[in-house]
């Protein structure tokens, strides 16, 4: 009777636990690919500028996961961004930024602006927002360099 007890125990267990799993790849889908907008109106302009003044410290003394924290942090509480997703922009933003902080020829700050177009249609994606154009500006302003 144990046997056949701990077999069924062990059944409900790993069935409990794939449905968790299931449901939390459910979420991450969710979080990712499902397109949601994003008003950008409800900024506090005051937290918000604590926040990126931190960011431009931790940019200059180079701490790239302490700029990725601080930069999901802002997505998440300023711009009302999802968990996942904000962490997915906060990498591409944090990554894009030390790439082209370490550049030093003209391939580097082009790769830079690869990974910043990534993040601008991860944005474009929650806010709705065109924002490629200001992107593509700032890439060709660098390119005449």
């Amino acid at each position: 009777m144990s046997s056949q007890t701990s077999t069924r125990t062990r059944k409900i267990v790993a069935r409990v636990i794939a449905l968790v799993l299931a449901l939390l790849i459910c979420d991450v889908l969710y979080d990712l690919y499902c397109p949601r907008t994003t008003h950008m109106r409800g900024i506090r302009r005051g937290r918000s500028g604590a926040v990126e003044t931190a960011m431009w410290r931790s940019y200059y003394e180079k701490q790239r996961l302490r700029l990725f924290n601080q930069l999901s942090e802002l997505l998440r509480t300023q711009y009302h961004m999802p968990l996942i997703r904000s962490n997915q922009v906060a990498y591409y933003a944090a990554n894009a930024a030390f790439v082209f902080k370490d550049g030093k020829e003209r391939a580097d700050y082009e790769k830079a602006f690869a990974i910043r177009r990534q993040r601008t249609a991860t944005l474009r994606k929650t806010t709705g927002r065109e924002s490629t154009s200001c992107c593509e500006s700032h890439g060709a302003r660098w390119r005449k360099l």
